[in-house]
């Protein structure tokens, strides 16, 4: 995959995402030199963490890539990528299905739906759909959302705390984490700092920070603002209508909300 390389220090470089050649109208920079990586994702201009987690995917990736091409040197440019994106997606899944998933739904739901993958399986069934229900698409963002901190720690290789970066600083970030061991020591902070709690609050960040959406030009437009929207474009459905689709009995009044709702967002 494409990257830039960087000098970090002595002779040695590092690479780092591609960057935009219009960084004033992609990202909203003050002038055209300032970093604006170009990805698939608008939001690694935005988030410092998202940025840091990209970075870390692609180089992983390219590294199988050589491994794979010192292993099997007639192998094409177009079957040492698909081969290598093969296993970073498998890398990517085993965190998604063994670290990420059992914190956020418990072991019990994971043993229930048959999610856990410790080990070797055959479960995978290529006659059930992958879709994803537009309920699932819409209500992902802001459950991410919530567990985000308003600042990202950087640590030492003693893990010790450095210093804090923004969570959300699109036009000064990105320079920043191509700084000396600044992405290094944003890593290790990811991995220690505990994430927030999966609830109805936010940092204040993601409500009063005005954004910059696809399009480019600011909107006025916080995250929730965004992720609510989002929801009426999906035309997702009622929440009675997605209790039933699920099997859930529909609620008549508020209190037949008790079984998925606490009585602290009940009016």
């Amino acid at each position: 995959m494409k990257t830039r390389l960087v000098p970090s220090g002595g002779r040695r470089r590092q690479s780092f995402l591609p960057t935009v050649e219009n960084a004033e109208e992609v990202c909203g920079a003050s002038n055209e030199n300032s970093y604006c990586y170009l990805s698939a994702n608008p939001k690694v201009n935005q988030i410092i963490s998202l940025a840091a987690l990209q970075t870390l995917f692609v180089r992983l990736h390219n590294g199988i890539a050589d491994k794979l091409s010192s292993i099997n040197s007639k192998w094409s440019d177009d079957e040492l990528y698909h081969e290598a994106r093969k296993i970073t997606i498998a890398v990517y899944h085993h965190f998604t299905y063994n670290e990420a998933l059992p914190s956020l739904l418990g072991n019990k739901i994971m043993d229930r739906l048959g999610l856990s993958f410790k080990n070797m399986s055959h479960a995978y069934d290529e006659d059930v759909s992958a879709e994803a229900l537009s309920e699932f698409a819409a209500v992902i963002s802001p459950v991410i959302s919530s567990l985000l901190p308003s600042k990202i720690r950087l640590q030492n290789e003693g893990r010790f705390n450095q210093a804090e970066l923004e969570l959300l600083d699109g036009k000064n970030h990105n320079s920043v984490l191509e700084e000396q061991s600044t992405l290094e020591s944003a890593l290790r902070g990811l991995t220690g700092q505990p994430s927030q709690s999966f609830d109805r609050h936010f940092a204040k960040e993601l409500i009063e920070r005005e954004i910059i959406l696809d399009s480019m030009m600011k909107t006025g437009m916080d995250q929730i603002a965004v992720d609510i929207q989002v929801g009426r474009d999906l035309g997702i459905s009622s929440y009675n209508d997605a209790r039933e689709y699920c099997g859930m009995d529909r609620a008549v009044y508020f209190q037949g909300f008790d079984d998925v709702m606490s009585d602290q967002v009940r009016p």
